[in-house]
């Protein structure tokens, strides 16, 4: 617990074989109130790791609530290259600033929950600014998750504000 900055549950089990060779690992995270820089410092470097360095680049502000997380993995034989096999997990995000890309304007105030499965990534948006554009609601939807091949990303957005904002996006 750390008081205002948040709270943190994490517990996890890890199967060996007979010669203490790591094979199975089951692992889950609850948080609450985590500023969002801190919880992305907590996510393991090797576990979905393009996702990690994209969100360390990105999602600059905000604060994660009512997280909870699980993944369940192996070890490939050789290396013990800790890999995922199932990963679930639902939060929300609160009055987050998101540079979604390099050529974009900041989105700010975001207010998000998150549903994570081993397919998809769901994001459904409740209020957000990007300049004068005003966020209604949204939903992106990002999958595979459990993939090294390539993710879909499907963006929809309901928003109020300028032409001239829409035509540069």
């Amino acid at each position: 617990d750390f008081t205002e900055g948040g709270a943190i549950k994490l517990s996890g089990k890890m199967f060996v074989a007979s010669d203490w060779t790591p094979r199975n690992f089951s692992m889950s995270l609850d948080a609450d109130n985590l500023d969002a820089r801190f919880f992305q410092a907590l996510w393991p470097q090797w576990a979905m790791a393009k996702t990690r360095r994209w969100m360390q680049a990105n999602l600059l502000v905000g604060y994660l609530e009512n997280a909870r997380i699980s993944m369940v993995g192996s070890f490939e034989p050789g290396s013990q290259k800790p890999v995922l096999s199932d990963l679930s997990g639902t939060g929300s995000y609160k009055n987050t600033t998101v540079k979604w890309a390099s050529n974009m304007p900041l989105m700010t105030g975001i207010d998000a929950d998150l549903v994570l499965d081993s397919t998809a990534l769901n994001i459904t948006t409740s209020s957000g600014r990007l300049e004068d554009f005003i966020l209604d609601s949204g939903r992106v939807t990002i999958g595979p998750v459990l993939t090294k091949d390539q993710r879909t990303v499907d963006v929809s957005l309901k928003a109020q504000g300028g032409l001239a904002t829409a035509l540069d996006i």
